[in-house]
């Protein structure tokens, strides 16, 4: 009895795949088992209303559906995986389901997450309903693709093409790509003496902190990115400090850089040189707000008298990468002092 829909959903989605749904504002396209119909609700939110767009297709009883939010930027501090595994959880409980299955995916670069569950019948007596759903992050944009139905229409040749389908119109640069770029023309700075790869333009501050040799001017250049943030700082010591053992400042400045985060835990370190001059790379573990863990990469150099930082802070799979290591390597000193 159920052949014949089948068929007809396989046969719609071959159509769909000639001339996929396409949502320009949305940026993505999707095939379809028809044209969707398309819904806008407001709802709120701790960071205020969020609109939601939702496109709609039906078909024999199975609903294909693709979704978008736009959400806030939360920053370094928001970690993706969290966010996914919140969504998920969300989506269980809100429909009553049963997970059957999970697991992680990735979009163009950017992080995912797919789960099958089962959901109670509407109808006391009938068939429970299959969801399969696929979730992704992509920046600040959230994406969720799902088809649900019966099993036999959810877990066949057509949902598979369903969801393999669901594509970005432009595609959003990835951290690894934008190093790359950044490689081809570093961030120069001629005040600091340094050039550096970033993924993306940076944003400079310069604040006066209170110390114990008297208030230092910190010059800190930033990239928020994906949930990560890449940063270079330099400070400038007093002259005085020039026969201070190099050892004893480089560890002092470790200290700083990860007590103050509260809740930072340094899991190695070691030393490294830059042109001659003493340096210490170091990773730690920094609590995430929401729950979790990000991981903190950093490099600090001890040139004479100035003393630069490099910072990558985020989740591990962004973190512990080739872009990590490019960010890190790519460091280097304009004009060469004599050590």
């Amino acid at each position: 009895m159920t052949t014949l829909p089948l068929l007809l959903a396989a046969s719609l989605m071959l159509q769909g795949a000639e001339k996929p749904f396409a949502c320009d504002a949305g940026n993505f396209r999707i095939m379809m088992p028809g044209v969707p119909r398309e819904r806008t609700f407001k709802a709120p939110s701790p960071v205020g209303p969020i609109e939601t767009h939702i496109y709609l297709a039906e078909q024999d009883g199975a609903s294909w559906a693709a979704a978008y939010i736009d959400h806030p930027d939360q920053g370094a501090n928001t970690d993706p995986d969290k966010v996914l595994e919140r969504t998920v959880a969300n989506a269980v409980e809100k429909t009553k389901g049963t997970l059957v299955s999970k697991e992680d995916i990735r979009i163009d670069g950017f992080p995912g997450m797919e789960i099958v569950m089962t959901v109670p019948p509407r109808v006391q007596g009938g068939p429970p309903t299959t969801h399969r759903s696929r979730f992704y992050l992509v920046r600040t944009r959230f994406y969720h693709v799902t088809l649900s139905g019966r099993a036999d229409q959810v877990r066949t040749k057509a949902g598979d093409a369903f969801f393999e389908s669901f594509a970005l119109i432009e595609k959003p640069a990835s951290a690894e790509s934008l190093m790359i770029q950044g490689a081809e023309k570093p961030f120069a700075c001629d005040a600091g003496n340094f050039k550096i790869a970033m993924p993306g333009v940076p944003t400079e501050q310069t604040i006066k902190a209170p110390s114990a040799i008297g208030p230092l001017e910190i010059h800190i250049y930033m990239v928020n990115q994906d949930g990560t943030a890449w940063g270079t700082v330099y400070v400038d010591y007093p002259e005085k400090l020039a026969d201070v053992d190099p050892d004893e400042v480089l560890e002092g400045a470790v200290a700083d850089a990860v007590g103050n985060l509260r809740g930072a835990l340094v899991l190695s370190k070691k030393d490294i040189q830059l042109d001659g001059f003493p340096g210490k790379e170091f990773e730690a573990t920094v609590p995430a707000q929401g729950g979790g863990n990000l991981t903190y990469r950093g490099r600090i150099y001890l040139v004479k008298t100035r003393l630069h930082q490099l910072t990558v802070i985020g989740p591990a799979d962004r973190v512990k990468t080739k872009a990590g290591d490019a960010y890190l390597a790519s460091f280097a000193l304009i004009k060469k002092p004599t050590p």
